[in-house]
């Protein structure tokens, strides 16, 4: 599913070029994921000095968590 579906449409189908919702929500769960990970990180380590490019795979992890959870509320809905 397209998170803009009114977009261009791909040669030979009808399915809209542009963004997948999952893609989006994980995208507007992004500021959550990297607060997130950079605090856990602080508790952990007990520390504030923090290379957030060694966690950015956690921070990505993250945030598609938040959209798979975003996806599996809408289609209940």
């Amino acid at each position: 599913m397209k998170a803009f579906p009114k977009g261009f449409k791909e040669a030979n189908t009808n399915e809209s070029t542009g963004m997948d919702l999952r893609d989006y929500f994980a995208t507007a769960a992004l500021p959550v994921a990297f607060n997130m990970v950079k605090e856990l990180h602080a508790i952990y380590y007990k520390e504030y000095e923090w290379d957030y490019e060694d966690d950015c795979e956690n921070i990505a992890d993250v945030a598609y968590c938040f959209a798979d959870a975003m996806m599996k509320a809408r289609a209940e809905q």
